[in-house]
């Protein structure tokens, strides 16, 4: 595994506080990637993981904050993120009575902005 600063930071300056990424020896946490991340960790991490044949990476990106990192959040307004269309397709395809009640629950004066990233 080559693992460097150039690979990790882009990502953290990209998504900010959306995105985390740990790596488990087992259910060991060895590595945490976040942006006070110093290079003495990164080498460390190295050494533990160099005789392993393998290491779990659970990464999470959070769509509720990578969604407020971008958009500034209005009282009454309400903001669906979907990184794929077959996502949006999926929650269309819903009985419209469902549809209503995921958006706007029993809050009919707040608006609804749907994103799909791809």
């Amino acid at each position: 595994m080559n693992l460097e600063f150039d690979h990790i930071f882009p990502v953290l300056e990209k998504y900010g506080n959306a995105f985390s990424c740990d790596f488990l020896l087992g259910n060991y946490p060895v590595l945490k990637i976040n942006k006070n991340l110093k290079s003495e960790e990164v080498k460390k991490f190295r050494d533990q993981i160099q005789d392993s044949p393998t290491i779990e990476i659970s990464c999470k990106l959070d769509k509720s904050e990578l969604v407020s990192n971008i958009y500034e959040f209005v009282e009454g307004k309400k903001i669906f993120f979907y990184f794929f269309y077959e996502a949006l397709e999926r929650f269309l395809k819903v009985e419209i009575t469902e549809i209503e009640r995921q958006i706007w629950g029993d809050r009919l004066a707040y608006k609804a902005f749907i994103i799909v990233a791809d």
